[in-house]
């Protein structure tokens, strides 16, 4: 009687005898199956491939293929390649990556110089939003790149040009006088001058007898209480006002 009498091997194996035995036999599985009669299934997860915690799922449909569903930050195909954002050097302008807290996808850039942005794929440009008014020209510091200055247009003056200059405020007309803006220009005043007093700055007296009203000899002398009137004080043999007659 031979060994594979009763076919033996299970799952369409195909049995073969042992030469020189009645009773010996082997079975060929196909695939899928194993096991001296072909009776125990093929188990893709048998010698646990998966690294690092990694669970090991055999596919539906095959009997050989599998899949490691990784923990934590664990990938690749085994599981066995650490996932670090900050491997790929993602920090531009010599910024240095950190990994968030309690992840693995997501990370920060501190960022260097004069860059910003989440990348610090953007440079600083304190003049960008022009903080100069009133048409001044912005200049950014060769030392800190937050710090700008501004060159103001005539007229104006401040840190940001924003105040107009105003030739009146140093009170330049005198003696209770009026000071008046030039039309145009932010450096000629007119004075206006209170009674008694003359001049581009209204510095000098009103003098009625500067002009020598008085002739032939006559002194003149101001009114008193009064910078607009004087009388004449006349030599012998003249009269009048200004001791004409």
């Amino acid at each position: 009687v031979g060994g594979c009498t009763g076919d033996p091997c299970e799952n369409e194996g195909v049995c073969q005898e042992v030469p020189n035995s009645c009773q010996q036999f082997t079975c060929s599985c196909p695939d899928c199956w194993t096991g001296p009669l072909c009776s125990i299934p093929v188990n893709p997860c048998a010698d646990n491939l998966c690294e690092n915690g990694g669970r090991c799922v055999a596919d539906p449909n095959s009997c050989t293929d599998y899949i490691c569903e990784c923990i934590g930050c664990w990938t690749g195909d085994y599981c066995s390649i650490y996932s670090n954002p900050c491997s790929s050097s993602p920090c531009l302008n010599k910024g240095v990556c950190q990994v968030d807290d309690k992840s693995c996808s997501s990370f920060t850039c501190t960022c260097s110089g004069c860059w910003t942005g989440d990348l610090c794929q953007s440079e600083i440009d304190p003049c960008g939003q022009s903080p100069c008014l009133n048409g001044a020209v912005c200049t950014n510091s060769d030392i800190r790149c937050e710090e700008f200055a501004c060159t103001c247009p005539s007229c104006f003056t401040g840190p940001l040009c924003e105040i107009r200059i105003n030739p009146c405020e140093t009170s330049p007309c005198q003696n209770g006088a009026t000071c008046l803006i030039m039309e145009d220009s932010c450096t000629e005043v007119k004075c206006e001058c209170s009674d008694c007093w003359m001049g581009s700055l209204c510095t000098e007296a009103v003098d009625p007898c500067r002009s020598n009203p008085c002739s032939n000899g006559g002194l003149c002398f101001r009114n008193a209480n009064d910078c607009q009137n004087f009388h004449c004080l006349c030599t012998d043999c003249w009269t009048g006002p200004t001791a004409l007659t």
